[in-house]
């Protein structure tokens, strides 16, 4: 028997951008994997200890569960259908990016670095409806946070010597860290972007060597681990720089959500200023 959409409308954008949305003859409901990941847990013991510690955790790639089903006017057109899909669910394309949106709140959330983890093998219910397949699909995130709304701020108006601006900013939606995009727009020299959370704790910074010359930039992408300039030769990060942890923390994570951002840095103009972009992220939804 044929069923509606369910709760969420899904599409996927392949890694070609190519995208497709299952909201006709073709249909994705969504079973598991929205809520938190598997966690990954390093310890260690002592010898002869019978207990261990907790070194860290980390969360595993994201394991999401689904049936598609696909409806048809005859053979032909089940045959068409399933193509599509093969062509869109093809491993070998490289990864895809996931959307479901919430069909009554209009909220979306993007799952990055998906691949099919199963052969999409063995329709259910071909012999009750042959115009109706059904097949259970195992998909796996390889990033396990799920993305919402895209959000910006600028910073700039440097004043003083050195040069220093700041501001406040509350993150109210999402539940998890957010890792933001910074761009440094110049002229700036060895500018520091500084994240201060709670008082008495030191905070976490991303500090530039060297000159960002006027009309150009660095982008430092916190999510992806990188950092790109639009001139040469370029310049990097500060060893104690905190690239891997440098973030906002949300309301749902304490602190009320408030982040007193700071930017200083030599040789700046009024054009001078940091730009951060990130989306709202989400351990569960």
């Amino acid at each position: 028997m044929a069923q509606g959409l369910g709760t969420y409308l899904v599409e996927v954008e392949t890694c070609d951008g190519e995208r497709y949305a299952f909201d006709g003859k073709t249909q994705i409901r969504i079973l598991t994997g929205r809520s938190a990941p598997e966690t990954r847990i390093t310890e260690n013991a002592r010898p002869l200890q019978n207990h261990s510690y907790v070194e860290y955790s980390t969360f595993a790639p994201r394991r999401i569960t689904a049936t598609l089903q696909i409806l048809g006017e005859d053979a032909a057109h089940m045959w068409k259908y399933r193509q599509d899909m093969y062509r869109i669910f093809n491993p070998l394309k490289g990864p895809f990016t996931l959307r479901l949106t919430h069909l009554h709140r209009g909220v979306t959330y993007t799952a990055y670095n998906v691949l099919l983890a199963d052969a999409m093998d063995s329709p259910l219910d071909t012999k009750v409806e042959p115009r109706c397949s059904k097949y259970a699909l195992t998909f796996i995130a390889y990033d396990p946070f799920w993305y919402g709304a895209s959000n910006t701020l600028e910073i700039g108006s440097l004043s003083g010597s050195p040069g220093a601006a700041s501001s406040t900013l509350t993150v109210t939606d999402g539940n998890y860290w957010a890792s933001p995009r910074v761009q440094f727009i110049g002229p700036l020299t060895n500018p520091v972007l500084s994240n201060t959370i709670y008082k008495g704790i030191p905070p976490k910074k991303l500090e530039l060597l060297g000159t960002v010359p006027a009309l150009h930039y660095v982008m430092v992408d916190t999510r992806l681990k990188t950092v790109t300039s639009s001139f040469t030769p370029q310049i990097t990060l500060k060893h104690d720089s905190n690239l891997n942890t440098f973030g906002l923390i949300p309301r749902a994570l304490g602190a009320a959500g408030a982040n007193r951002l700071s930017l200083s840095a030599t040789g700046y103009t009024s054009a001078s200023k940091v730009v951060l972009t990130w989306d709202d992220t989400y351990y569960a939804i």
